[in-house]
């Protein structure tokens, strides 16, 4: 007869399952899926540190230089890279403020008396019609000279009312209106106008 090779059969083979190794987990996470609770602290760091940096910023650009009034760190000695402002020592202790973006009116249509701060708004100036500029202080740069004539004293330490004076008379006869200014508008320049008014 014919001899039938009979194989060994068992009970089906099964494949135990491996346990997840440590950090890993059995299923992938998806996208759409929600994020562990794990890792909630460190995005609310994140957004904290993120919203730290926003608000900084924000109170860096809602306190602008006393002085010349762009935004720079004068207190800390920092060069003004829009105009070229280098806060004095006394300047870096305690910055002088302004009060009011307007220089003040001493003759009426004529003549305005102010700071470094109301000569570098452009926007100001051209609102009150003023076309010329008298600078009392060399330090003190001429920024729109594009936009405005300009006459600057060149000493620190002595006032030229001679050409300061010829300025001026230019001006009245060509029924210009002048804006004289020194750093704080409290000193050169109010020792200036004071002095040719009463003359």
């Amino acid at each position: 007869g014919t001899k039938i090779n009979r194989v060994a059969t068992g009970p089906p083979l099964r494949f135990a399952s491996l346990p997840p190794t440590q950090g890993q987990t059995k299923h992938p996470r998806r996208r759409g899926d929600p994020t562990p609770a794990a890792s909630l602290p460190q995005i609310e760091r994140r957004g904290a540190a993120a919203g730290g940096r926003r608000e900084m910023r924000k109170r860096e650009r809602e306190n602008p230089c006393g002085v010349c009034g762009h935004y720079h760190k004068c207190e800390e000695g920092e060069i003004c890279g829009v105009c070229g402002h280098r806060p004095a020592a006394a300047d870096a202790v305690a910055p002088a403020r302004v009060d009011s973006a307007f220089p003040s009116e001493v003759l009426k249509g004529f003549l305005f008396l102010g700071s470094y701060d109301n000569a570098s708004r452009s926007e100001v100036l051209k609102t009150l019609n003023i076309t010329h500029i008298l600078n009392t202080v060399p330090d003190c740069h001429n920024l729109y000279r594009n936009s405005f004539t300009y006459h600057c004293l060149q000493d620190d330490k002595t006032l030229d009312f001679d050409g300061a004076t010829q300025f001026l008379e230019q001006c009245e006869r060509g029924a210009s209106r002048v804006l004289v200014h020194c750093m704080s508008g409290k000193n050169r320049c109010l020792l200036v106008v004071s002095t040719i008014v009463i003359n």
